[in-house]
């Protein structure tokens, strides 16, 4: 026998051990790569595989990385996507940022384009702010009142047995009114506005006593529309009636009447006005009006009915009386006024004074007014008994004259007579 290296014999009889056992060459195993780990320069492979006496083995393989290799030719550019949209025909179209189109076919909604197309939906001409309310009947959601969350309503009817916030007592609501317009009712009433009819002014610079017979200066006079109101106006201009169409000036009572009318302007020019009896003018100034506005709540819902149109008027009376006169007569027989002071003013408690020497002291008025109750001096001393009441006609009408029943010398005597 021929000499062996120990080495290599050891290495054979190992082969041919694992031949037997399914390791060899002769008779391989099923090899698996257990992992793959990195190292520097490459990877290390590690492979397992058991005998046919299930034992184990495993074997590691070092693969290095190759040298780079040289960098290819640039591919072209590619394209961007600009915006997309679904045609007429429900086709998805692509527009790239070249603005070129790409069609990729049509494509199909599973769903339902509105609400009303659910199968448990009842819903007819749905208003803003509406909301569903589930029928349990029916099975269905169905059209609601109100705005969002849950539709609270009356389940029985409703009286109110006390008057609170803008409800009063004794109103009733009734079955399904919903919660939320019985707290608007409560906490936002409807309000309604105040009317203040239109009225008409007259200036007009005359006084209020005139002597029978004497005459009124030629003087202006303007007639004024005050148009009322709406209040609050809720939305109106806040007048009630319309506009001023026609302005009218008369007079009535005086010897020669006066008239007169305008669209334009309520300012006229009265002319001179005198009375020849007792009794009074009356000027007169009409204003006519438009339409007035139609008149709303505080919700904007029409209130009451517009003022139709109409007129309105103002007035100022001229007294023609006959004076009180008084004064001094060397005489006790009085026939005429002459000599005495005129004054025109009506009925009433009148205070003169009187300056005599060794003269008559004179009182006169309207006999209509009735006799003198009391004629009393500066110290309040009662002196009627002292004067003669006669009744003398002047000019036509009549007068009781009071003359104290002897002359005096006085000045400035204060004398008050009482009706």
């Amino acid at each position: 026998m021929s000499n062996i290296d120990v080495i290599a014999l050891a290495a054979a009889n190992t082969y041919t051990d694992e031949t037997v056992i399914g390791g060899g060459a002769i008779k391989g195993s099923p090899c698996t790569i257990k992992k793959i780990e990195d190292i520097e320069g490459g990877h290390k492979v590690t492979f397992e595989w058991t005998l046919a006496d299930e034992t184990t083995r495993s074997a590691t393989m070092n693969v290095m990385d190759g040298a780079k290799g040289k960098d290819g030719d640039k591919g072209d550019d590619g394209r961007g996507i600009k915006s997309s949209y679904v045609n007429e025909d429900d086709h998805f179209i692509i527009v790239y940022d070249d603005d070129t189109e790409e069609d990729c076919g049509e494509i199909t909604v599973i769903g339902v384009n509105e609400l009303s197309e659910l199968a448990d939906v009842e819903l007819d001409e749905p208003t803003d702010g509406q909301t569903l309310v589930f029928n349990e009947e029916t099975g269905k959601w169905e059209n609601g009142e109100g705005g969002g969350g849950t539709s609270a309503e009356l389940s029985d009817d409703l009286i109110t047995a006390i008057s609170v916030g803008g409800i009063d007592s004794g109103v009733t609501y009734e079955k399904g009114t919903p919660l939320e317009s019985l707290f608007r009712d409560l906490l936002e009433p409807t309000l309604f506005p105040s009317f203040t009819n239109p009225s008409a002014s007259l200036s007009y610079s005359a006084d209020t006593y005139y002597a029978v017979g004497s005459t009124v200066a030629a003087k202006q006079a303007t007639v004024s529309l005050n148009r009322g109101s709406i209040n609050p106006a809720y939305g109106t201009s806040g007048y009630r009636s319309g506009a001023a169409t026609k302005y009218e000036i008369s007079t009535s009572g005086a010897d020669t009447e006066h008239s007169d009318s305008s669209t334009a302007s309520g300012a006229f020019s009265i002319p001179t006005l005198t009375r020849s009896t007792k009794g009074n003018i009356v000027v007169t100034g009409k204003v006519t009006y438009a339409e007035g506005e139609q008149p709303k709540d505080s919700k904007g819902n029409n209130y009451s009915s517009p003022l139709p149109a109409g007129n309105v008027s103002a007035s100022k009376t001229l007294q023609f009386i006959l004076p009180y006169y008084y004064g001094k007569s060397a005489s006790s027989t009085i026939s005429d006024f002459t000599g005495l002071t005129a004054n025109v003013t009506a009925k009433g408690q009148k205070t003169f004074n009187f300056t005599t020497n060794n003269e008559y002291m004179v009182f006169a008025y309207d006999s209509s007014y009735g006799n003198l109750k009391s004629i009393l001096d500066g110290n309040g001393f009662e002196t009627i008994g002292g004067w003669t009441k006669n009744t003398v006609t002047v000019d036509g009408f009549s007068y009781f004259v009071y003359v104290s029943n002897s002359p005096t010398t006085d000045t400035n005597a204060p004398f008050t007579f009482k009706y």
